[in-house]
């Protein structure tokens, strides 16, 4: 049977969590907004998946031109001209890194997924089931990115 998580109960953590990540690895401060969803243009999405005694999921989005200079700040390189093999081993690396930091608030033995990295207009990526979900939206000088953590059905 899955652990009961109600991830709302969590949201100060996992902002407080999202804002180190995000300062530490680019040198870029983000601030929680609110949870409003992501406009529907072209994003990029890096997904990890948790299981064991919960499942789950988190969902890093954000638009091109960020993934773009996130690139260029976690590699310490020139941002590339358009999403590349970088772009999304970077996505999916801030994924990897958010969803790993998030493993001591779940129950003891859940394991993380390799991520995954999902991009274009229009894209769609339904996570199945009526899951309890957290959504964030963070503010920063690249503009907003959003941050969601969402539980699976056992």
């Amino acid at each position: 049977m899955q652990a009961d998580i109600h991830l709302e109960a969590y949201r100060t953590d996992i902002a407080q969590l999202t804002e180190s990540v995000f300062l530490s690895m680019l040198g870029l401060e983000v601030t929680l907004r609110g949870d409003e969803l992501p406009p529907e243009t072209e994003m990029i999405t890096g997904a990890i998946y948790y299981a064991g005694p919960w499942k789950g999921a988190v969902l890093v989005q954000c638009s091109r031109s960020q993934a773009c200079e996130f690139t260029a700040r976690l590699m310490r390189i020139e941002p590339p001209a358009e999403v590349n093999d970088d772009v999304r081993d970077s996505i999916g690396e801030l994924t990897n890194i958010l969803g790993g930091n998030l493993k001591p608030i779940l129950p003891h033995g859940v394991a993380l997924s390799s991520p995954s990295v999902v991009e274009g207009y229009p894209t769609s990526l339904r996570i199945c089931g009526k899951n309890p979900c957290l959504r964030m939206t963070f503010g920063s000088e690249l503009g907003e990115l959003w941050l969601s953590v969402v539980g699976l059905p056992d």
